[in-house]
């Protein structure tokens, strides 16, 4: 008899997890692990709160602060409402503002306000990035050289004034010249002098980035089709930008098998939401990783005490 039930309560494990299988091949994917069907990243305490809510107040938007319910995503921790990323001290003031005067730009410098986008620290109204040898002197151009102040962008060591990048031979060149030829446009090729940026080591002055193939077709373009649009797939000419190298006109970024499903759309189903599950269709962004099979059901390791539980009253029985 002890035999029987022994048996019997194996043959209720196989089935039960078979049957757990099952679901878990059917459930969304990675609901949070306390409230079945909350979305994506929600918080563990409030079903059905939205996406990466603060652990205090329940249905507060994205990435609230976690002292006021509904304040305004990513707000500052002091103001309730205040814009997003918005400073700690001053409520509303724009986004990434300084930490010191409320309406200063994004990302300014933490001296001045009103200074422009990642100004020195020394002088406001600098300009964005400047050099680090005259942190001294207000207005010098973008990344000088370190040795003549005042000199363009990314100049060479020796000749005070060169343009950005220049080469190494020629003072006063171009941006990223040929080492061959003064004076060439930025990014020349190696053989012929003046052709423009970046062109193909073939034909001389065709389009920035021709290709190799066709002289004058536009940047970028397929090795292919001549004037066929910028990074256009190596198949079908003039197809729309970074189209799938499967179907023409299909659009930016999508899936490899279906045209026309939307971007970065997984493999299998066309149609279905960026960055779903490879199985279901129109199963939510990156559901959980634990109930990697239905919606709303607990997960696997609840499910499996459960069944031991089960299992344990057939052995006493």
């Amino acid at each position: 008899m002890a035999d029987h039930y022994s048996y019997l309560c194996q043959s209720l494990t196989i089935k039960t997890n078979i049957r757990t299988c099952t679901l878990l091949l059917l459930s969304p994917y990675a609901t949070d692990a306390t409230n079945a069907d909350a979305p994506l990243a929600t918080d563990a305490t409030n079903a059905a709160a939205p996406l990466a809510t603060d652990a205090t107040n329940a249905d507060t938007p994205l990435a609230t602060d976690a002292t006021n319910a509904d304040a305004a995503l990513a707000a500052d921790a002091t103001n309730a409402d205040a814009p997003l990323a918005t400073d700690a001290t001053n409520a509303a003031a724009p986004l990434a503002t300084d930490a010191t005067n409320a309406g200063a730009p994004l990302a300014t410098d933490g001296t001045n306000a009103g200074v422009p986008l990642a100004t020195d620290a020394t002088n406001a109204g600098a300009p964005l990035a400047t050099d680090a040898t005259d942190a001294t002197n207000a207005d010098t151009p973008l990344a000088t050289d370190a040795t003549n102040a005042d000199a363009a962008l990314a100049t060479d060591a020796t000749n005070a004034a060169a343009t950005l990048a220049t080469d190494a031979t020629n003072a006063d060149a171009p941006l990223a010249t040929d080492a061959t030829n003064a004076a060439a446009p930025l990014a020349t090729d190696a053989t012929n002098a003046d052709t423009p940026l970046a062109t193909d080591a073939t034909n001389a002055d065709a389009a920035l980035a021709a290709d190799a193939t066709n002289a004058d077709a536009p940047l970028a373009t397929d090795a292919t089709n001549a004037a066929a649009p910028l990074a256009t797939d190596a198949t079908n000419a003039d197809t729309p930008l970074a189209t799938d190298a499967t179907n023409a006109g299909a659009p930016l970024a999508t899936d490899a098998t279906n045209a026309g499903a939307p971007l970065a759309t997984d493999a299998t189903n066309a149609g279905v939401p960026l960055a779903t599950d490879a199985t279901n269709a129109g199963a939510p962004l990156a559901t959980d990783a634990t109930d990697a099979t239905n919606a709303g059901v607990a997960g696997p390791v609840e499910r499996l005490r459960h069944h031991a539980r089960i299992c344990k009253t057939y052995e006493v029985l």
